[in-house]
C-alpha cells in the first residue's frame, strides 16, 4: 500500500511540476510583454476573479464535499448527474451575471482602480470569467478520475492553461499591450475548453460515466443531495477566509502605486510552486486513501496515514521556505527580469516573496 501511495504521489507531483514549469514560462512571458504596471495589473485582476471563485467553489468546497458523498452514494451515476446539472446551471448563470455587470464586479475586486482603469479592465473580466464554467466541469470530472486513482491527467491538464498563454505570446506585440491583454484573455478561456475535452476523452469508457449516461437514458438522474450541500456550504465557509484575505490583498494593492498587484502576483506564483508540488499533490493522493480506510472502519490506519503525510509535508515545506527566502532576489531576477520587467521590480517582488514564504508551512498543512 505504501509503495502505491508513494507512486501516486510521484506521478501526481510530476504532472503538477510539468504544469508549474509551463506556468513559470507563462509568467516569464507575461513579465516580458507587460512588465509590472497598469496593463499587467489589469490582466491579473481579470485573471484573479475566476480563480477566486474556482478556489472557493470548485477546487475547495466542491472537491472536499463531492468525494465523500460520491463514495457513500448507492446510485453513483444518478448522484453525479444531479450534481453536474445543478452546479453547471448555477455556474453558467453566474458567468452570465458577471459578463453583463463586469464593471461592477471589477470595481468590487479592485476598488482602488479609477474610472479609466475600470473601463479598460471590465471587458477583460467579462471574457476571463467564462474560464470558471469550464474549469468547474474539469474539477467535477477530475474528482471522478481521482476516485479511480488516476491522478496524472488532472494534474497535467492544468498545463494546458499555461501552454495556451505561451502559444498566445507568439502572436502578441510588446508595443501594443492592450491588444496583448485580449490575446491572453481569449487564450485563458480556450485553455478551459481544452482541459474539458481532455478529461472527456480520458473518461469516455469510465464506468461512472457509463452509469451517468444510463441514469439520463432511463430518466433516473434524480438523487438526494442534502448531505452533499451540507458539506459543500461548510466547505465554502472554511475555504472563504483564505480566499477573502487574498482578495483583500488585491483590493488594498489597487490603491497603491501602479504595479503593486503585479508584484503580489509574481511573488505568489513562485510561492505556489512548493505549495502545489508538495501540499496539493500529497493531499490529492492521500484524500481518497483516507476515505477508503474510514469507509472500511479502519480509523487507526487512516490516522497513521494522516500523521505520516503531515510529517513528510512539514519537512518539505520548511526546506522550501528556507531556500526560497535566502535566494528570493536571485529567483526573481532569474525568472522575471527581462523586457519590461526592471531590476527595481525584481527587488520589490523578492521582498514580497519572503513575506509570502513565512506562511508557507501553515498554509500548506491546512491543505491536508
Amino acid at each position: 500500500m505504501k509503495s502505491l501511495v508513494f507512486k501516486n504521489f510521484i506521478i501526481n507531483a510530476l504532472g503538477i511540476l510539468f504544469s508549474r514549469i509551463l506556468g513559470l514560462a507563462r509568467d516569464v512571458l507575461i513579465a516580458l510583454f507587460l512588465g509590472a504596471g497598469l496593463y499587467s495589473d489589469i490582466f491579473f485582476v481579470a485573471l484573479k476573479m475566476p480563480a477566486f471563485f474556482r478556489r472557493i467553489f470548485a477546487e475547495g468546497a466542491f472537491g472536499q464535499s463531492f468525494l465523500p458523498n460520491f463514495v457513500k452514494a448507492k446510485k453513483k451515476g444518478a448522484f453525479c448527474v444531479s450534481v453536474m446539472m445543478q452546479f453547471s446551471l448555477i455556474v453558467f448563470l453566474f458567468c452570465l451575471l458577471v459578463s453583463f455587470f463586469s464593471s461592477f464586479f471589477t470595481k468590487l475586486f479592485a476598488f482602488g482602480f479609477n474610472a479609466d482603469t475600470i473601463a479598460l479592465a471590465a471587458p477583460l473580466v467579462a471574457i476571463n470569467f467564462w474560464y470558471l464554467f469550464f474549469i468547474f466541469l474539469v474539477t467535477f470530472l477530475g474528482a471522478i478520475l481521482n476516485y479511480r486513482q488516476k491522478f496524472f491527467i488532472t494534474s497535467f491538464s492544468a498545463a494546458l492553461f499555461n501552454l495556451s498563454i505561451v502559444i498566445a505570446a507568439f502572436f502578441v506585440d510588446k508595443n501594443a499591450p492592450q491588444n496583448t491583454l485580449y490575446y491572453f484573455s481569449y487564450a485563458t478561456v480556450l485553455s478551459g475548453v481544452a482541459q474539458l475535452v481532455l478529461h472527456l476523452l480520458v473518461l469516455k469508457n469510465n464506468p461512472v460515466i457509463r452509469a451517468m449516461a444510463l441514469s439520463v437514458k432511463f430518466k433516473k438522474a434524480k438523487a438526494k443531495l442534502q448531505g452533499f450541500y451540507g458539506n459543500f456550504f461548510h466547505g465554502v465557509l472554511g475555504s472563504s477566509a483564505t480566499q477573502f484575505s487574498s482578495l483583500l490583498d488585491t483590493t488594498i494593492a489597487s490603491f497603491l502605486m501602479s504595479g503593486s498587484i503585479s508584484y503580489l502576483y509574481y511573488a505568489n506564483r513562485v510561492f505556489q510552486l512548493p505549495l502545489a508540488l508538495f501540499a496539493i499533490a500529497l493531499t490529492q493522493v492521500s484524500f481518497p486513501k483516507i476515505l477508503k480506510h474510514l469507509k472500511s472502519g479502519q480509523e487507526n490506519l487512516a490516522l497513521k496515514f494522516m500523521q505520516r503525510a503531515l510529517a513528510l509535508l512539514s519537512i518539505l515545506l520548511i526546506a522550501s521556505s528556507i531556500v526560497g527566502s535566502v535566494f528570493a532576489l536571485e529567483i526573481s531576477k532569474l525568472l522575471f527580469e527581462r523586457g519590461n520587467f526592471t531590476h527595481e521590480d525584481s527587488v520589490i517582488t523578492a521582498y514580497v516573496l519572503i513575506a509570502y514564504l513565512i506562511g508557507l508551512l501553515p498554509f500548506g498543512l491546512q491543505k491536508l
